[in-house]
């Protein structure tokens, strides 16, 4: 399995690190307790947690972290804020990735905890 995204953000962090005073980052909520409980202490109730999966194969590395690149919203904001240093930081993350997992096709499975309540 392709573990490209933490991996790309772990690359990017190190290749641009953030500026003193940045809060520290938050990882995503991963468990269905944690949706729940951010859920509940934000005053919704009936809180379901559903979890759904996205399979699909990118045709190389490269072409994965370019789709990486435009859509996924760390990597979009950095490209944004580092337009002139973005061409050889995303070079440099590309380079690890195609070190790390090879060039060829890249099978991804995305899970998502969407979670649902009332206010």
């Amino acid at each position: 399995m392709f573990l490209g995204s933490r991996f790309a953000l772990a690359a990017l962090r190190e290749l641009l690190p953030p500026p003193p005073g940045t809060p520290p980052f938050a990882p995503p909520l991963a468990q269905r307790d944690e949706c729940i409980a951010e859920m509940s202490a934000a005053g919704f109730r009936d809180v379901e947690v559903v979890e759904v999966t996205h399979e699909s194969t990118a045709p190389s590395t490269k072409e994965l972290w370019a789709s990486m690149e435009r859509t996924t919203a760390p990597l979009a904001l950095a490209k944004s804020q580092f337009r002139e240093r973005w061409k050889a930081v995303s070079q440099a993350i590309e380079d690890k990735l195609v070190a790390a997992f090879g060039d060829g096709p890249q099978p991804m499975r995305m899970p998502a905890l969407l979670t649902i309540g009332v206010r």
